[in-house]
């Protein structure tokens, strides 16, 4: 008996742990169990007029469905209701009183779609499947029904088409605000609130255009060898004599239109011109290669930081010197004529002022591909110190990539400092900025009071003297709308979703006011009459555009209403109903919020928790019966 024990001591502890272990478990197993049981038949919440009874059962079911609507991301009233049980189950209740839940949507679903959603959702039988799609379609069908009852007029849609696409051909004086020079100078108080009240803002965020704030602004420096310069270099070289030109003569390139080689016949042009481009462009990529293997020599011992370098303290002496760069070249390629240096290091130039130096404001880089070709300003904008680029690296005190022109001259170029966008430090560097707002605004405001004169003399005289008399022009022809058929019907064909799209106005752009403002000054007249039968003073009107500080003086010439093949075309696809009754559709739409928010149906169902949807349910705790654990009825969905 002991030999067999010791033989099959092992198996024998085995066999005792298990059966203690499972003798030890099995009182905790019987009583969550029981516990489960009491908490599936436990009542959840009461329903109803008659305070019908709900199980923690239906809650359970509930949390279920809306985990596979959530992996499914199918949601009904938005993320909210899938973490909110209560929600879900007073929805379907509603929708299955209404008829709406039913059907096999199952059988509709191939086996391989089944098999999919088995997997994908912790409850594989396909009776759940089945029946949660059966509430998901039942509660859709009831808000679309909803969402679906309000109608909209076809006589409402014709008068919002009607103005909406409505174009009218107009002809303009445009009256700017200026700051004239017989204008009174501000007081230094009026100078120092316009400037606290604008020193951080853009002016190009302001519709006034008022702002100091300064734009990122930089110094450069600059290296050409124009292209001329080395033509003349290669014209003086003993590459380009006799011997050199009747050897490429009789060596004939490819595709090359050479006459044939006859003895003591003179060098044709075109064999000289030939050679001398092929050699200028050799010398070209020559010297663009000797000068940046100087720059590259120079950065050898720089440590890289991000993509770009990190620069010493003593860099501006270290780097290399354009105008001894240029001593260099010229001591590389005998004959060629000193690089021409250029630099502006006595203001600062904003990128706008950097396209308007004629010297390099029409080089180019192909560094970045054919498609990116940035210049000199567009670099200097994607500068590190200005919030950089990823892929176009520049940095003040590096050369940046070679340039080129069209003419094939070759341009180095660097930034010497840099001064980020920033508000000023003080008034005294935007004091004529700030001096010139407050003349225009001044200036605005005594037009404003000559509206009605404006008018007079607009109807009287005509527009031309209006434009003479406030030193302005007439504007040629213009066709303003609010929205543009043409767009919508792009729109048709791409089923694109786009903004209304105002027509633009010259100096204030598409300004909405002033254009509805125009085009409804124009539906005032006869559609059936032409509007030049019309007399004209009848037709001209002044429109103050005050966020502008402009004065518009219209008169309108002729208007094209929408036709009724266009509207019948806009209306079939249901674009107009989308475009012209946003504000119906955003309203219904809050109406659907309001109607089958929780709350709402809550009270419409006389909804009362007794129980509160999280794992205290498990414990039988009671719940009090207040506003607090309508709202905690919802914890719990997402497991």
């Amino acid at each position: 008996m002991f030999k067999f024990l010791r033989k099959h001591s092992k198996w024998i502890l085995a066999i005792f742990g298990t059966l203690l272990m499972v003798v030890f478990l099995i009182p905790q197993a019987i009583e969550s169990l029981s516990r489960r049981a009491a908490f599936g038949s436990a009542t959840w919440a009461t329903v109803g007029e008659d305070n019908e009874e709900v199980s923690a059962k239906a809650l359970q079911q509930c949390q279920s469905e809306l985990r596979m609507l959530q992996k499914l991301q199918q949601p009904v009233l938005g993320p909210k209701l899938m973490d909110n049980p209560a929600h879900w189950y007073l929805l379907v209740r509603e929708a299955d009183a209404a008829g709406l839940v039913g059907g096999h949507w199952i059988t509709q679903m191939s086996p391989e779609q089944v098999q999919y959603l088995q997997r994908l959702v912790e409850n594989s039988d396909p009776r759940f499947i089945d029946q949660t799609f059966a509430k998901f379609y039942g509660v859709a069908r009831m808000i679309g029904m909803y969402q679906s009852a309000a109608k909209l007029s076809d006589y409402r849609l014709r008068a919002r088409a009607g103005r909406q696409f409505h174009s009218v051909q107009t002809q303009m004086v445009v009256i700017q605000a200026k700051a004239r020079d017989d204008l009174p100078e501000p007081t230094e108080e009026e100078i120092v609130a316009q400037f606290e009240a604008f020193k951080d803002v853009d002016p190009a965020a302001d519709e006034k255009g008022f702002g100091y704030r300064l734009p990122d602004r930089a110094k450069i420096e600059w290296l050409t060898i124009p292209n001329s310069f080395i033509r003349e270099m290669v014209e003086g070289s003993p590459e380009l004599d006799g011997v050199a030109l009747l050897k490429h003569w009789k060596r004939n390139p490819a595709n090359k239109p050479f006459p044939p080689v006859e003895s003591g016949q003179a060098i044709p042009d075109i064999v000289y011109n030939d050679l001398l481009n092929s050699l200028v462009a050799q010398k070209r990529e020559a010297i663009r290669k000797f000068a940046t293997d100087q720059f590259i020599a120079s950065w050898r011992r720089l440590e890289p930081d991000n993509g770009y370098l990190r620069l010493p303290e003593d860099w501006p002496q270290r780097r290399v010197d354009f105008r001894t760069l240029a001593g260099q070249i010229t001591e590389e390629f005998p004959g060629l004529a000193l690089p021409i240096y250029e630099a502006i290091g006595d203001r600062w130039l904003t990128e706008r002022d950097i396209t308007l130096i004629d010297a390099i404001n029409m080089a180019w880089t192909d560094k970045y591909g054919q498609n990116q070709r940035p210049g000199p300003a567009q670099l200097v904008a994607k500068a590190r110190e200005f919030g950089g680029d990823p892929i176009i690296l520049i940095q003040e005190g590096v050369t940046g990539p070679p340039l080129q022109t069209t003419d094939n001259s070759i341009i180095f170029f660097r930034i010497t400092d840099t001064d980020p966008s920033r508000p000023p430090h003080e008034l005294e560097e935007v004091r004529d900025e700030v001096v010139a707002d407050l003349k225009r605004q001044a200036d605005y405001e005594q037009l404003r009071r000559q509206v009605d004169s404006i008018e007079t003399m607009a109807k009287d005289e005509g527009l031309l003297s209006v434009a003479m008399a406030y030193e302005s022009v007439i504007l040629p022809t213009s066709l303003v709308y609010i929205d543009n058929t043409y767009r919508v019907a792009m729109q048709l064909q791409t089923g694109t979703t786009l903004e209304p799209s105002p027509s633009p106005l010259t100096f204030i752009g598409p300004h909405l006011p002033t254009i509805e403002t125009i085009v409804d000054r124009a539906l005032t007249f006869p559609l059936d009459k032409p509007l030049r039968d019309i007399p004209a003073e009848q037709r001209t009107f002044v429109v103050p555009v005050d966020e502008k500080m402009t004065i518009m003086v219209v008169e309108l010439l002729q208007q094209y209403p929408l036709d009724r093949q266009r509207f019948s075309q806009l209306v079939s696809a249901g674009l107009l109903q989308r475009l012209l009754l946003g504000e119906e559709l955003e309203a219904i739409n809050g109406a659907v919020e309001e109607a089958f928010g929780f709350e709402t149906m809550v009270k419409r169902h006389n909804f009362k928790v007794k129980r509160r949807a999280t794992e205290e349910d498990e414990t039988d705790e009671e719940a009090d019966e207040t506003e607090g654990d309508i709202a905690s009825a919802g914890s719990g969905a997402t497991g």
